[in-house]
């Protein structure tokens, strides 16, 4: 009796391992499969954001591709210089131009003016200048600013600036074309 008893523990004792066993691989099991499927949420999650931005990114390349890129260029210059720049421009085939004089204060030496008179000699807060604009296709930008700078440069301060910018749409009014049609 005491063999089988003995065999009995024994038995009592594996099935007992082996049930503690099973439950502690069970709830494992379970644990993973619930972390298993917050991974599997995150990836999917994560794969749709890819694709939005995909998505988005593919658009913006399209939009890119159809866009006729164009550019304004606007230039403040001596108003002396602006005869000279005009015919420069012109020599390289510039379609149009619109100049606009003004008075500005910048860097540059400021004008001794004399009175009405002439009797008297005061320093002018303001320079005469130019100020140039115009819109060109994407390709001529580099052959009208360097136009620009060596028609009007002297090398010193205060010979203007040049501003580039980018036009997203450009219509002429009479013959109602858009884009790079528009400035022809």
């Amino acid at each position: 009796m005491n063999i089988i008893d003995r065999k009995s523990q024994i038995y009592k004792i594996k099935v007992s391992d082996l049930l503690v066993t099973f439950l502690v691989k069970r709830q494992f099991s379970q644990h993973v499969l619930k972390k298993q499927k917050y991974v599997n949420n995150v990836i999917i999650n994560y794969y749709v954001i890819f694709l939005i931005y995909l998505k988005i990114f593919e658009n913006l390349i399209f939009f890119i591709y159809l866009c006729q890129n164009m550019k304004r260029i606007e230039a403040i210059v001596h108003t002396e210089r602006v005869l000279e720049l005009n015919e420069a421009l012109k020599k390289i085939g510039l379609s149009g131009c619109t100049i606009v004089d003004g008075k500005g204060r910048g860097k540059g030496e400021k004008p001794e003016v004399q009175s009405g008179r002439g009797t008297a000699k005061y320093t002018s807060e303001y320079s005469a200048r130019a100020n140039l604009a115009t819109v060109v296709d994407d390709s001529e930008v580099d052959k009208v600013v360097k136009t620009i700078l060596d028609t009007v440069s002297t090398g010193s301060r205060g010979d203007g600036k040049i501003f580039i910018s980018t036009v997203a749409e450009a219509i002429d009014i009479g013959s109602q074309k858009r884009g790079n049609g528009a400035l022809k």
